[in-house]
C-alpha cells in the first residue's frame, strides 16, 4: 500500500449499504448524545472510527461501527452518564477499564462508548484536559455541537490504542488509519514525534510505525520514527512485544503484556498492569463472575 492508496477496496453493493446505515446510526449516537448533554453543559468529542468517517475518510469509503465513540471531562463523567440515563438510555455493565462506559439509547441500535480518558489509570500520559483544550467545536459534521479533537492527538491515541489492542499493523485497519489521518491533515513529523514522546508514547510507535513502515512504504511513519528520542531500552521492548504478539493468542492471559511492555516507563508499566488486574477483578466480581 501507499501513501495514495490508503483507501478500502470497494465492497459490495449490499456490504456497502450496511457500512452506510451503520455510519449514519454511528452519527446519530453521537449527534442525540452530544444534544442531550448540552442540556447540563457537557461538553462531548467524538473519537475512533466515528470520527474518522466524519474527518478523513473519502467518498465511497465503508467502516464497521460496534459503537459510537465518544469522550467527556473527567468531572463530567459520572453526570453525563446520569443525565444519559435519565433520559432513558440504557447503562450496561461494567467493564475491565473503569475510564469507560456503554449507554444503549432508547431509539437506536447502536451503543456509545462513552469515555472519561483515552487511555486506562497509568498508561501513557494524554490527559483528557489537555485533549479538550486543543479541540475545536464544530456544529456541522454531526449536526449538533461537538468538539473535535486536534489531528495529533486522533494520531497518538490511534497509536496508542493499537498496541492496548495488541493489533499487529500489517494485518489490520489501523494502517489505513494513520496513512488517512497524517494525508488529510498533512501531519508534520517532527511535530508528531514530539507530541507522541511528550506523552508516554513514543515506544508504542517504535512498536507500530515500523510496521505501517514495512507494510506500506509510508515515508510519514518513517519520518516520526527517526525523529523520535533516542531509547535504546524501548528499541528492545517494542521488539520484545512484537514477538510475543506474533506468538501468542491475543486472548491469552500473556497478551496483556505487550501494551504494559511499551508504557513511558517501567514503573509505569508495573503501575498500570496491577491497576488492570485489580479493575478485571473487580468487573467480574461486580458482574457476578468466577
Amino acid at each position: 500500500m501507499t501513501r495514495s492508496s490508503a483507501t478500502a477496496s470497494a465492497p459490495t453493493t449490499a456490504a456497502a449499504a450496511r457500512a452506510f446505515a451503520a455510519g449514519v446510526v454511528a452519527r446519530e449516537v453521537i449527534r442525540e448524545a452530544a444534544c442531550a448533554l448540552a442540556e447540563i453543559g457537557v461538553e462531548l468529542a467524538p473519537l475512533k472510527g466515528v470520527l474518522l468517517a466524519a474527518t478523513v475518510d473519502p467518498p465511497g469509503m465503508s467502516r464497521t461501527f460496534s459503537d459510537a465513540d465518544a469522550l467527556v471531562a473527567e468531572r463530567d463523567f459520572s453526570r453525563a452518564i446520569a443525565h444519559l440515563t435519565s433520559r432513558g438510555w440504557t447503562l450496561a455493565p461494567p467493564i475491565a477499564n473503569p475510564s469507560e462506559r456503554a449507554l444503549v439509547p432508547p431509539t437506536l441500535p447502536l451503543a456509545l462508548d462513552l469515555h472519561q480518558r483515552l487511555f486506562a489509570p497509568a498508561r501513557y500520559s494524554l490527559p483528557t484536559e489537555a485533549i479538550f483544550s486543543r479541540a475545536h467545536g464544530d456544529e456541522v459534521l454531526f449536526a449538533a455541537r461537538v468538539m473535535i479533537p486536534d489531528p495529533y492527538d486522533v494520531y497518538a491515541h490511534l497509536v496508542g490504542h493499537a498496541v492496548n489492542d495488541h493489533a499487529d499493523a500489517r494485518v489490520t485497519a489501523v494502517t489505513r488509519d494513520l496513512l488517512l489521518l497524517s494525508d488529510t491533515h498533512r501531519l508534520d513529523p517532527r511535530r508528531c514525534a514530539a507530541h507522541l514522546a511528550r506523552h508516554g508514547l513514543a515506544r508504542a510507535a517504535l512498536y507500530l510505525l515500523p510496521q505501517v513502515h514495512e507494510a506500506t512504504g509510508d515515508s510519514f511513519a518513517a519520518a516520526v520514527l527517526e525523529l523520535l528520542p533516542a531509547d535504546p531500552v524501548g528499541v528492545i521492548l517494542s521488539r520484545a512485544a512484537r514477538e510475543i504478539i506474533a506468538r501468542a493468542p491475543t486472548r491469552a492471559p500473556i497478551g496483556a503484556i505487550p501494551a504494559h511492555l511499551l508504557n513511558r516507563t517501567l514503573a509505569a508499566s508495573a503501575s498500570a498492569a496491577v491497576l488492570a488486574a485489580v479493575h478485571r477483578t473487580g468487573a467480574r466480581l461486580r458482574r457476578g463472575g468466577p
